[in-house]
């Protein structure tokens, strides 16, 4: 009797967990994540789909990588153009800004512009765009971030973040790389912020953000 009452009970477990299996197979199917990576955190809110939102962001970051300013200054805001910060800390007097037309042609850019200042010691970031770039925007490879949010701080350091108070109403994407281990502080992240304008989102911000002091 406890033999088949045991078996009975086998049976009851492999069909609950072949049922869950299931449940959360077609939930991951549902919000088009069955791969487990990255993962994706999101605020629901009208307009613009978080999907919608993501794979302009990926498409961002394409542009970002292969130096296309021609194609990237078509996504920035035509009003109020783009803003480069180093630290989530943005400051618009003296972090970086340029119209659509200026980031269209910084590809034949070499001169040296003043980002904002380095954490720390406080000295101005005197960098070409070229290197600016390197160090400051796609110093890892974001596009293989393995957490992305979408209107949330994926990571906080010690850096203020005033990105609702800079851009009320805005929506963001972050890409976000954590350390490498608990011993190391190597974590990176990249922020691409949009407004509305004319129905459609347009970058006016990418924001970079790392271990601070």
């Amino acid at each position: 009797m406890k033999k088949h009452i045991f078996s009975l009970l086998c049976l009851v477990l492999g069909l609950v967990i072949g049922v869950g299996g299931h449940l959360i197979y077609d939930l991951a199917s549902a919000r088009g994540d069955a791969d487990p990576s990255p993962s994706v955190l999101v605020t629901p809110v009208s307009g613009t789909s978080n999907q919608e939102l993501i794979d302009q962001s990926y498409n961002v970051l394409s542009l970002i990588k292969a130096g296309d300013f021609a194609s990237l200054s078509k996504l920035v805001h035509p009003e109020y153009g783009i803003y480069f910060s180093p630290y989530s800390n943005i400051n618009l007097s003296s972090n970086q800004w340029f119209s659509p037309d200026m980031l269209a042609a910084l590809d034949k850019a070499e001169n040296s512009f003043v980002w904002g200042v380095y954490d720390g010691s406080g000295e101005p970031i005197s960098l070409t765009v070229a290197e600016y770039f390197t160090r400051f925007v796609y110093d890892r490879n974001f596009a293989s971030a393995p957490i992305i949010t979408v209107d949330r701080v994926a990571k906080s350091g010690n850096t203020l973040e005033n990105t609702p108070e800079v851009f009320p109403g805005c929506r963001f994407v972050d890409f976000y790389i954590p350390s490498s281990s608990e011993e190391t502080l190597d974590w990176s992240l990249l922020r691409l912020i949009y407004e509305e304008y004319d129905g459609a989102l347009y970058l006016v911000a990418i924001v970079h953000n790392e271990y601070t002091v």
